[in-house]
């Protein structure tokens, strides 16, 4: 019997191949960047440097050598370690003051590589994991992530995270302890479920979880009181929590293309509040009541008109006779 995730090990696989070339401009522009200014990085980065790109040129041969049937537990531990050195050495040279950190070529956001740099991270504001998408116009943003850290609390820092256009199927009970989390994108996944802890994010002044395959909210997002905006279009949802009138900071509520039974009961919404909820059930069965409406109206309508004029007729005739 296959191993369940063994067509995603596949995939990552094939992706990091693809990417392989791109990895190495990396490893040469910073050779080029050693050679013009040898003093750029110090006698311990410059031996780690050197054996990062040594391991990740290893890595990238075993990887290929197993091109055709690779076994499962050795593949899985070779893509993990691939994964954390592609990542590492995309922090040589970066500037802590921005912190803003791009992240690209990646199919999993690996715990070993938030351990190895802890503190590094830590400082982190901002993390961008997007692939590229139709939306993207970032030309390095380029990854296929279908694993995010468990241990990414320990980027307490953070603020920004956005993981757009991934594999993503669910997101890490970590992720719910970044207690100054104000921002969450991880539009164009495959999330289908949140789980109760979503709440916890009590900072969070915007969510985006467009096109995932949503079915239900938790009962706790009533808790994330300091939320704006909240982009659910184009999920499977067929009902919205209660709760969610709790949120009385909210500005932009979407939840355009869904399954919604029923529409959010607007009047115990914030005043203002911009609501999107084309195309959802309740639409479709407002629309058809009423054109069924109009249709019966229609329907009594011709019936009646020829009726008129049939006894209309009948009464001039006979006045002529």
């Amino acid at each position: 019997m296959r191993h369940p995730f063994y067509s995603r090990l596949l995939e990552e696989k094939e992706f990091l191949l693809e990417k392989k070339e791109k990895i190495y401009v990396i490893i040469r522009s910073i050779l080029d960047a050693l050679k013009n200014d040898p003093t750029w990085l110090n006698s311990r980065e410059k031996k780690d440097f050197f054996a990062l790109a040594k391991s990740l040129l290893q890595d990238f041969a075993l990887l290929e050598e197993r091109r055709l049937v690779p076994a499962i537990d050795k593949l899985d531990y070779l893509l993990e370690r691939l994964n954390t050195s592609i990542a590492e050495l995309q922090l040589i040279g970066w500037s802590h003051a921005e912190k803003r950190l791009h992240l690209s070529f990646l199919t999993r956001l690996t715990s070993s590589f938030v351990l190895r740099k802890e503190a590094i991270l830590k400082t982190v504001a901002s993390l961008y994991l997007n692939a590229r998408g139709a939306q993207q116009t970032e030309p390095d943003l380029d990854n296929k992530i279908f694993i995010l850290a468990e241990n990414i609390d320990k980027l307490e820092s953070l603020q920004v995270l956005y993981a757009r256009f991934n594999r993503l199927s669910e997101l890490p009970q970590g992720l719910f302890q970044l207690e100054n989390l104000k921002e969450l994108g991880v539009e164009y996944n495959q999330i289908t479920h949140l789980p109760d802890e979503l709440g916890k994010l009590a900072s969070l002044e915007e969510l985006g979880l467009d096109r995932n395959n949503l079915i239900k909210l938790p009962d706790s997002v009533g808790h994330l009181l300091n939320l704006r905006i909240l982009s659910l279009d184009g999920n499977k949802i067929l009902m919205l929590p209660k709760t969610i009138t709790q949120l009385k900071n909210l500005k932009i509520l979407g939840v355009n293309h869904n399954w919604l039974l029923e529409l959010p009961a607007v009047n115990e919404m914030p005043k203002g509040m911009i609501l999107g909820v084309n195309d959802n059930l309740a639409e479709l069965s407002r629309t058809l009541t009423t054109l069924y409406d109009k249709g019966k109206k229609a329907v009594k309508d011709f019936v009646r008109k020829p009726v008129l004029k049939t006894e209309k007729r009948s009464e001039n005739k006979k006045k002529a006779r």
